[in-house]
Formats: structure tokens, C-alpha cells, sequence
């Protein structure tokens, strides 16, 4: 990091409960922090798993950060977003509720700043309509809200700058 030398990921965490006839997909975990006040959006799915940062799927050949804005701008609005970093592909397994399915994915987490709050309607899925709120949580808080496995590696990584240092 010092001199800025590239960073080779030897090191894939794995996630979550292997299920029974899970489709497999590539995923994207996204983090927007609000730069005034450091908050973090997120999604609150209530009982059919509570907070989560923004996630969706890869559609093919497509590029992540492409497909976080995407997502970001479907579930919330937010439209002008600034890249600032991702994870290394982290392996999870979990059942989709909305969806009604068992999954695997191939997921890579990306941390974004709003440039500012200009919103557009979001574009949400006939399964996701009335399903969700999207709140702003406090940075120091975030671990006790968002409970899921992969959501909380990508913002251990990325926010908190943490190495991954489990099996």
C-alpha cells in the first residue's frame, strides 16, 4: 500500500449455509456512504432479513460497478455515485427470499459516496415492491444492524479496512 504496489487476493472467504439445489449467480454487495454525514444506506427487509447494504445480480458480460449503480439506482434513486473501492470475490450461500430460492454466489463487494442526493424513481421488481425500506444507518452501528454474513464482510473490508483473517 505504501508504494502503491498492486495487491494480489490469495485468499476467497466462503459465507454463509450450503442448501440444497442452489443457483448459482455473480452478485454485487454495494455500500453508499452519504459524505455529510457518514451515514450508510440501506435496505430493511424486515423479518425477510432485516438490514442489508444494496445487492443484485451480474447480468451477463456485464461490468460490476456498472451493475452496483444499477442496482443502487433502482432500489433507492441515488443516481450520481463516486467508486472508491471493492473486495476480492467472496464466496456466499443463502436463500433469497424474495425470490423464493436457494443461492451461491460469486459476490464482490463496492464502496461508493454520493456526490449528492439527487434521486430519479426507483425501478423495483414486482417481488421487491412494498417489501422494503431503505434507511440510513450510523458507520458505528452498522455491525449490529446488518447481521448477514457477506454484508458484513464487505463492510468490515471496506469501511473498516479489515483483512479477512478466518478459514
Amino acid at each position: 500500500v505504501k508504494y502503491k504496489l498492486p495487491i494480489k487476493w490469495v485468499v476467497e472467504p466462503v459465507t454463509g449455509t450450503p442448501r440444497d439445489n442452489e443457483e448459482y449467480r455473480k452478485s454485487i454487495v454495494a455500500i453508499v456512504e452519504n459524505p455529510k454525514d457518514g451515514k450508510l444506506v440501506s435496505i430493511n427487509w424486515g423479518k425477510m432479513g432485516g438490514n442489508l447494504f444494496i445487492g443484485g445480480g451480474v447480468e451477463k458480460d456485464e461490468d460490476i460497478i456498472k451493475t452496483a449503480i444499477r442496482e443502487i439506482k433502482e432500489e433507492t434513486g441515488y443516481k450520481n455515485l463516486e467508486f472508491i473501492s471493492q473486495t476480492e470475490t467472496i464466496h456466499h450461500h443463502y436463500f433469497a427470499h424474495s425470490k423464493g430460492v436457494a443461492r451461491n454466489i460469486d459476490a464482490i463487494g463496492l464502496y461508493f459516496r454520493l456526490k449528492d442526493t439527487e434521486k430519479v424513481k426507483p425501478k423495483l421488481e414486482d417481488n421487491e415492491k412494498g417489501k422494503f425500506t431503505v434507511e440510513w444507518i450510523e458507520k458505528s452501528s452498522a455491525l449490529d444492524k446488518v447481521k448477514d454474513e457477506l454484508h458484513q464482510q464487505v463492510f468490515k473490508r471496506l469501511v473498516l479496512g479489515q483483512a479477512y483473517t478466518d478459514y
